[in-house]
């Protein structure tokens, strides 16, 4: 294989592996999936705990629509509760304010997404009365 084609290959594994870039804490995701809808219209988190180590956010990095202004919806299965601070976000940001829903399985925070093409990493805090258990995906405005 000659030079310039073991380089373009290089270049595109490069390419292929690097799904978000860093700045400044936040990141600008390069792919993420949609958030779903609710009836209400509002971006709607699924969180799914299998046990303490295997929690899962669907979509793990959430997509939200241009337009699509309002609140954000983190959702648990039974069992399970979000802590008193459910969703913290690593870089707080203006877009985001009033969260609400600790100790119940429903958190929220206003999304006024006006930054837009930034991802902003977050922690999720959960608990099942004897453990708490954390993590960690991102939101995409």
């Amino acid at each position: 294989m000659n030079k310039i084609a073991r380089i373009g290959m290089v270049s595109a594994l490069l390419v292929a592996g690097c799904s978000m870039l860093e700045r400044d804490g936040d990141v600008v995701p390069m792919s993420g999936t949609p958030c779903t809808h609710g009836s209400s219209g509002i971006c709607v988190i699924s969180v799914v705990v299998n046990s303490c180590t295997s929690i899962s956010a669907n979509p793990d990095v959430a997509l939200v629509a241009s337009g699509d202004r309002g609140d954000v919806v983190w959702k648990l299965p039974g069992g399970w509760k979000f802590a008193s601070q459910g969703i913290v976000f690593k870089h707080p940001h203006s877009d985001f304010s009033n969260p609400r829903g600790g100790n119940s399985q429903e958190f929220r925070w206003h999304n006024a997404h006006q930054v837009k093409n930034k991802g902003h990493k977050y922690t999720i805090h959960i608990t099942d009365g004897r453990q708490t258990c954390s993590h960690d995906p991102t939101i995409m405005n």
